[in-house]
């Protein structure tokens, strides 16, 4: 809490400082007789501390003058008949006393002001309207959309100008995708209508012309089980071919309909003696590609959860007293056991696959994909007494060896620490398997959402 008081008040005396360097120059300007820098100074003066009351005086003082000279601009252009720049004029004037008007400097402008400021913008909208709808009539749809852009710009309620800056915007791309549907360019088509809809709303036909369009571009296809080697279990076979279509089926493409045997009107006599399909025969149930593939390979390895006592020692803090009354540290090392953990499991998948189309017999799609997934565990136990485990090894438990050694050094330490605080979880098989699975088949759904019959 002090910090957030502290960070507010410093930020408060850096407002405050700036707000005065800003004043303090703009003084020195309006000496000068520079009233319009000195303006832009007593603005990012107040805007910095709003309670500087003296600099609002002098953005009020100097404010005045700087808006006086935009107004005999506009002024001089409207007595000259210069209709865009009078607008374009007094625009610029309003949005200065906008401007300062939000920091407090309130200044006004005559209503004669306004008067003439709305003669000069009736005359040029309405010759900048004549000048659109000559543009839009002659399909040159650019030029009109900048000119109604400008028109509402300046009045955004002006008689029909939405509507045909609509027009202007999206005839084109209406046309477009006419064009498109028309020479067989239905994903174009397509994605041209959204466009339309999503900013013009119900534009002519689009609607319906969508619907077509999409129709058109739609490919339907049928995953058939695939088949499967001798190490492949008829369980993976059946499940793998379910969570390709779930796959297929999840994609953010509109433009594929996936099905399974069950959508064929008889699927008896629809495969050939090697397991391939007759493409000619499910063609017929509107069926435009087939997905077949095998699984070549599918390897798990549950391993064993191997537990093994090996030698440590616990590092003990003793005290001794010294012949001179002082007493120091030592450490005894007494030899203890702790179980060593170790289990590791791992799924190899592998699967090839085809996508063929039912009308020229093509492949559209084909890839061989392996998953390879392990997980593994490796840690240490300690249920004895407490005290700091270092790592070590000795040969006889109850008597001393030449062979036993301690390991009390940081790095052997460091490394044995790790092993105690190492994960003690692993991922199962059945999760391996089953992620497996899923990559594989998200793999081929991206490769099938990838595929576009009109590249």
């Amino acid at each position: 809490m002090r910090r957030i008081l502290f960070l507010s008040l410093l930020s408060l005396l850096m407002f405050s400082c700036a707000s005065k360097r800003y004043a303090k120059k703009a003084v020195e300007l309006e000496r000068a007789g520079l009233y319009q820098e000195a303006a832009n100074l007593y603005y990012l003066s107040v805007k910095a501390n709003r309670k500087n009351i003296d600099a609002l005086i002098g953005l009020k003082k100097n404010g005045e003058m700087v808006l006086a000279d935009k107004l005999n601009t506009f002024k001089s252009a409207w007595e000259t008949r210069q209709t865009k720049e009078a607008v374009y004029a007094y625009r610029d004037a309003k949005e200065y006393r906008d401007k300062l008007s939000a920091v407090g400097a309130e200044l006004t402008i005559d209503s004669k002001y306004n008067t003439w400021y709305n003669s000069a913008s009736t005359s040029y909208l309405s010759d900048k309207y004549t000048e659109a709808l000559g543009a839009l009539n002659r399909d040159d749809f650019n030029n009109a959309l900048t000119i109604f852009s400008e028109i509402l710009n300046i009045d955004s309620n002006y008689k029909d100008a939405k509507q045909k800056y609509i027009i202007a915007k999206y005839e084109p791309v209406y046309r477009a995708a006419i064009q498109n549907l028309n020479t067989g360019h239905f994903r174009k088509a397509y994605y041209g209508f959204i466009d339309v809809q999503r900013g013009a709303g119900e534009y002519k036909e689009t609607s319906a012309l969508l619907s077509q369009a999409l129709e058109e571009a739609t490919i339907t296809i049928l995953v058939i089980p695939f088949r499967t080697s001798s190490d492949g279990a008829i369980y993976n076979r059946n499940n793998f071919q379910t969570v390709v279509l779930n796959a297929i089926g999840n994609t953010q493409s509109p433009f594929y309909k996936v099905k399974d045997l069950s959508y064929i009107n008889s699927s008896q006599g629809i495969f050939f003696a090697d397991g391939t399909v007759d493409l000619r025969k499910v063609s017929l149930d509107g069926i435009d590609a087939v997905i077949s593939g095998d699984i070549k390979r599918f390897k798990v390895r549950r391993g064993k959860l191997h537990k093994k006592e090996k030698p440590a020692y616990l590092k003990i803090k003793k005290l001794k007293k010294n012949s001179d009354g002082t007493t120091s540290e030592y450490y005894e090392y007494k030899k203890v056991v702790y179980t060593e953990v170790k289990k590791d499991n791992s799924v190899y998948f592998q699967v090839d696959y085809k996508m063929i189309s039912t009308k020229t017999g093509d492949v559209l799609a084909a890839d061989i994909i392996t998953e390879n997934m392990s997980d593994k565990v490796h840690y240490g136990l300690y249920y004895g007494e407490k005290g700091e485990l270092v790592p070590g090894y000795w040969k006889y438990r109850k008597s001393k060896s030449d062979e036993d050694k301690v390991y009390d050094d940081y790095s052997s330490r460091n490394r044995f620490d790790r092993m105690f605080r190492s994960k003690r979880s692993i991922k199962s098989v059945d999760d391996m398997r089953r992620d497996a699975l899923r990559n594989a088949a998200n793999r081929i759904a991206q490769r099938v959402e990838m595929y576009n019959p009109e590249m």
